[in-house]
């Protein structure tokens, strides 16, 4: 089954909900691990976004 993509927002609404339970810190650490290396690949799939994002206002800026 392929795995559905989240937009922009959604990925920041997840990213927020991953930062609450770690800042609680009322999970074992196992799975506190698994949600901050979850937290750690959806900042960086934001970060390619926005890169990409200012590359093509850089782009249409040019034209």
């Amino acid at each position: 089954m392929k795995k559905k993509t989240l937009t922009f927002e959604e990925q920041l609404q997840r990213l927020e909900e991953i930062r609450a339970i770690l800042d609680a810190g009322e999970e074992p650490v196992e799975s506190m691990l698994q949600l901050y290396e979850e937290g750690m690949k959806l900042a960086a799939e934001m970060q390619a976004f926005l890169e990409k994002a200012e590359l093509r206002v850089q782009e249409i800026q040019n034209t």
